[in-house]
């Protein structure tokens, strides 16, 4: 006689949780090169036009991040809850708040 064994639970892990958020999370870079940028032409005498240009940008660069909010959300909703939970894990850490507050 034989007995059917459970599949051991597959772990998940720092990269499982990274690759189920990793589209929206490389959205950030070009907002934060953009960024950049706009901070250095600021800096310097700008006519009104100039302005008008950098605060088009930073609403756009506002609309683009509450879509990736939003996104992140659905896809945290949708992924398995083990997976969900490490993300939740890995976005106290440190790092994560140091990317929050830039």
């Amino acid at each position: 006689m034989f007995t059917l064994r459970r599949q051991p639970k597959r772990r998940v892990t720092q990269h499982d949780a990274r690759a189920a958020i990793a589209d929206v999370m490389s959205r950030f870079d070009p907002w934060r090169n953009m960024i950049t940028l706009m901070k250095a032409r600021a800096a310097r005498p700008h006519d009104d036009n100039e302005r008008a240009v950098m605060q088009d940008q930073c609403a756009e660069i506002r609309r683009e991040l509450g879509e990736a909010r939003a996104e992140l959300i659905i896809r945290l909703a949708e992924a398995n809850p083990r997976v969900s939970g490490t993300v939740a894990s890995w976005m106290s850490s440190a790092r994560w708040m140091a990317l929050k507050r830039w």
